[in-house]
């Protein structure tokens, strides 16, 4: 999200500072806030793949999406009911 200006200033050490402390690929995303859907893509408009519960654990696949959805192997999860663990 940052223009290459040559310049590094707050916004460029904002992404790089989120960039190194981002969850790796491969992690867990555990569901705590009660059961939620897995859908196709991070929107409640994206598709229904399923249903995770509360307490079940999914493959991190890497990505998390500017509105705080977490991608997992199964699809996306909203980060209101999930956490990467």
């Amino acid at each position: 999200g940052c223009d290459p200006d040559g310049e590094y200033g707050p916004i460029p050490h904002a992404a790089l500072t989120a960039a190194q402390s981002a969850p790796s690929e491969g992690g867990q995303v555990k569901i705590v806030g009660g059961d939620c859907w897995i859908r196709s893509e991070p929107a409640v408009s994206g598709k229904k793949l399923g249903v995770a519960k509360e307490g079940d654990a999914l493959v991190f696949a890497g990505e998390i999406a500017e509105n705080g959805w977490l991608k997992t192997e199964s699809g996306w999860v909203s980060g209101k009911y999930s956490a990467v663990v």
